[in-house]
């Protein structure tokens, strides 16, 4: 049996970054079993991509979800498709807006070709804007306040990666997980919709299935297209700053519920911050969508 690499794009309007994505990878993409998961988009992206795949006579199968059901369920679907395939070993969670370069696929295959035992596997994500900035090196997060850091974020390729076991998870849109740790742990959380599902992931790693980082496995992630996340360059949008801040509540419920009223003042702060800044829009989807996180919790 040979192993291969299922690769997931989830999708929401993003018919063009999708296609910018997977010419990136099928001029190499024997080992790779590509599934799209287009989350019900209104905008046509799911022909627009069925129409690109028959031109191409690409190896791509598209999944539609039925439903926007938020970036979780999306990649589940498309891990629930995988799974069904014993020649898939490793699952590669992409997102939409992102390129990666050949050589970094060779580093990728590289890395999996070696015995090692993983739960997520990350690698070097750079802004797509030729400044050749870092956007992550994996994560880490704060307990008390569910805040999380990118590491190395803003720097450049010449600083050091992190060791794996500083990291707390491996950005959910470049992230390699094992059969061995989806088969242990089971898919991601749905509830957050949008942003913490892979720090919620990772955190239920278990103690034998350590995250892992490839140093020469960089992709470059063009970012925020799909709801506006904030770059080096801007702030968050409403949507984005509502989103998160839902999400990071959430994640304290359930890891750790007593740092609530911390995470609540911590917000308060954070409100001002964006009000001082000039982004108002962003400050009042913080505060909605951290009201919304404690209830939804």
């Amino acid at each position: 049996m040979t192993a291969k690499i299922g690769v997931i794009i989830v999708s929401y309007n993003s018919g063009t970054d999708v296609i910018r994505c997977l010419e990136s990878l099928l001029p190499d993409s024997e080992d790779l079993r590509i599934v799209v998961a287009d989350n019900a988009s209104p905008n046509g992206s799911a022909q627009m991509i069925k129409s690109w795949i028959a031109q191409r006579v690409a190896e791509v199968e598209v999944i539609e979800t039925g439903r926007n059901g938020g970036y979780a369920f999306g990649v589940n679907a498309g891990l629930a498709k995988l799974s069904h395939d014993p020649e898939v070993q490793w699952f590669w969670i992409l997102n939409p807006d992102m390129t990666v370069p050949s050589d970094s696929l060779k580093a990728l295959r590289s890395y999996l070709g070696k015995p090692s035992h993983f739960s997520l596997l990350g690698g070097r994500v750079v802004y797509d804007d030729g400044s050749g900035r870092l956007q992550t090196d994996g994560g880490i997060v704060n307990r008390w306040t569910g805040v999380t850091h990118n590491v190395n974020l803003g720097k450049t390729l010449a600083v050091t990666p992190p060791k794996p076991e500083n990291l707390d998870f491996i950005m959910g849109g470049n992230m390699v997980a094992s059969r061995e740790f989806l088969d242990r742990i089971g898919p991601m959380k749905e509830d957050y919709f949008l942003y913490y599902e892979e720090v919620d992931w990772a955190m239920r790693r278990p103690a034998d299935l350590p995250l892992a980082i490839c140093e020469d496995f960089v992709v470059h992630h063009a970012a925020g297209t799909s709801i506006g996340s904030a770059t080096l360059d801007r702030g968050a949008s409403e949507v984005a700053q509502f989103w998160k801040h839902r999400a990071r509540m959430i994640f304290l419920w359930r890891f750790n519920r007593l740092a609530l009223p911390i995470a609540a003042i911590w917000t308060v702060g954070k409100v001002l911050q964006l009000v001082l800044r000039g982004q108002k829009a962003g400050a009042k989807g913080a505060l909605k969508g951290t009201w919304r996180g404690l209830k939804t919790g």
